[in-house]
């Protein structure tokens, strides 16, 4: 090749060969992999995963587990929008397609900081779960280097310079640079992930983004339904492997009716 480094590389979550990868780093490198057949656990896959220090690891998901027991702990009323967000997430492995972006709105003590991290948690935790867009291109390229599932929190909009960047990011785009300390070297990035963004009202944004996005509405939770947020996490974390397990599932068993239509 003339360029020995060009290569295909993934975070977190990969689809190659009718195949899904989902990346545990867990520190020996085991990957889910999902099939219509069903899903395994494997070491070395035929694909390469990048790992930051970002990234926190996923646990091993059991057999016959609940997808749909995660959704509990969220504040989603509109049966609707259940119904949405529980396609929604899957699809986020799916890192062949573009995927739309995720707004969460409603007025404060609707759970929307919340609801973005435990849906980030179950697929992609992380150190920095909650960030805020910056408004050069440079930055939001490194935001989304890092990350697989950028989660913006409390945006109250989006100038027309992010927007286009986002929308960019979503269909699948990326940017090039030249490489530090060279003069005709460059460096290149491509993306095609979608983005969590929290926000009260929905935010400003350009038409062309709305396009490409979802938008789900939280209700203020009554005080005398309110949990704390701690009980909560933890209550996610003693079954993480459970709701993770259940998601497996159900993307293999998504494949197995795929291929039948």
């Amino acid at each position: 090749d003339e360029n020995p480094d060009s290569r295909n590389t993934y975070k977190r979550f990969a689809f190659l060969n009718n195949c899904y990868y989902l990346d545990l780093n867990d520190g020996k490198g085991t990957v889910a992999k999902i099939t219509k057949e069903g899903w395994t656990l494997e070491v070395n896959p035929p694909i390469e995963f990048i790992r930051s220090n970002n990234m926190r690891p996923l646990p091993e998901p059991v057999k016959d587990g609940s997808y749909v027991k995660f959704f509990d702990l969220l504040n989603i009323k509109s049966l609707a929008d259940l119904y949405l967000l529980q396609v929604f997430i899957p699809c986020i492995l799916n890192t062949e397609i573009p995927r739309p972006a995720l707004f969460l709105v409603g007025m404060k003590g609707s759970s929307k900081s919340s609801t973005a991290k435990l849906i980030r948690r179950l697929i992609d935790p992380v150190v920095n779960e909650l960030l805020f867009p910056k408004k050069n291109e440079r930055d939001m390229n490194l935001i989304f280097n890092l990350n697989s599932i950028p989660t913006f929190d409390n945006v109250e909009s989006y100038d027309a310079r992010q927007c286009n960047f986002l929308c960019m990011a979503i269909t699948g785009g990326g940017m090039e640079e030249r490489k530090l300390r060279t003069n005709s070297e460059t460096v290149y990035t491509y993306y095609k992930k979608p983005f969590i963004s929290t926000s009260i009202n929905f935010p400003t944004v350009v038409e062309d983004l709305i396009d490409r996005s979802i938008i789900i509405e939280l209700e203020k939770i009554d005080p005398e339904d309110r949990k704390d947020e701690s009980e909560i996490f933890e209550t996610f974390r003693q079954n993480h492997p459970i709701y993770l397990g259940g998601l497996l599932d159900v993307i293999s068993k998504s494949m197995s009716l795929y291929s039948t239509m």
